[in-house]
């Protein structure tokens, strides 16, 4: 048999990947009883009681924005583009926080994702 293509037992993955698995299935859980928002509003300030957005973008370009990420600490956030048009939807971060190193994260293409999560300083892809 190939083990190439057999699951790995999570005994035989390094420490740190059991550790960062961990972390992200509790990110994760903490995410799931959160509402769900559908939004078509050209700004959309997500608030910390939210878990996604479904944004349609097909009326004109959406600017989600993040909460402050000391506001949101280990807070998830789920945001799809739901539309099939070329308008964007704007992931931005307050104050000049930054995603992943970056000012803006931009979903152009329909049932693109993005989950973030914040570290109370900034905002990380997850």
């Amino acid at each position: 048999m190939d083990t190439l293509f057999e699951p790995r037992r999570s005994a035989d993955l390094p420490d740190w990947a059991r550790e960062a698995t961990a972390v992200i299935r509790g990110l994760l859980a903490k995410a799931r009883n959160l509402p769900i928002s559908r939004t078509s509003a050209t700004v959309y300030p997500l608030s910390v009681n939210e878990g996604m957005a479904l944004v349609s973008a097909s009326d004109a370009p959406v600017t989600v924005s993040l909460p402050e990420a000391k506001n949101a600490p280990e807070r998830v956030f789920v945001i799809k583009k739901i539309d099939s048009t070329a308008n964007p939807v704007s992931v931005k971060p307050s104050n000049g926080e930054l995603i992943d190193g970056a000012a803006v994260m931009a979903l152009t293409t329909q049932y693109e994702t993005v989950t973030v999560v914040s570290d109370t300083k900034q905002w990380w892809i997850i």
